[in-house]
């Protein structure tokens, strides 16, 4: 029963497989859900099936098809990829580059995950960059209509050396 229960488990991931090569990944989520109630023990055919969830844009979806993985098999390295390619795709950096180092933890050789980790600390970066610009200009602002308030001088000039690290400018702030 076992080994019939396995077979036929298979035969249907095995289609969503071919309709998930063709990009149909509707159709592969419903296969792999066929495969899923046939055998609901087996952490792969949720992988799969949150990987085609993932193509398809349907992200919540997908990372609770990983939690169902990983509480099947807690070392299932491609249930932390693609879910953290969900959080990635939702804009969830930070969830996302955990998912990414519990993969490393499972296999620190993982190109993806170190390529992946590379890529989100960048965003990050940017995205303090880019934070740290609109603050300062923001400050720039108010120091134009309050010139005496040195508590906007003291943060400007903290964002300058610390955030942006235009030494230059913070000398400059510093000075006033």
């Amino acid at each position: 029963i076992v080994a019939e229960i396995g077979e036929e488990a298979n035969k249907e991931k095995e289609i969503g497989n071919k309709f998930y090569d063709k990009g149909d990944y509707a159709y592969a989520a419903h296969h792999y859900s066929m495969a899923i109630g046939i055998n609901p023990k087996d952490p792969k055919l949720y992988c799969n099936r949150a990987a085609a969830l993932t193509k398809a844009k349907a992200y919540d979806e997908a990372i609770r098809d990983c939690n169902s993985s990983l509480k099947l098999d807690p070392k299932h390295i491609n249930a932390y990829i693609w879910k953290a390619n969900a959080f990635k795709t939702k804009n969830e950096l930070a969830k996302a580059r955990y998912c990414y180092e519990e993969a490393l933890k499972l296999d620190p050789s993982c190109k993806v995950a170190q390529r992946a980790i590379a890529k989100i600390i960048k965003e990050l970066e940017s995205a303090e960059v880019k934070d740290c610009e609109e603050t300062v200009k923001a400050l720039t602002k108010m120091i134009s209509e309050e010139p005496s308030n040195s508590n906007f001088i003291r943060t400007r000039g903290d964002l300058y050396r610390n955030g942006l690290e235009k030494y230059e400018l913070a000398l400059k702030d510093a000075g006033t």
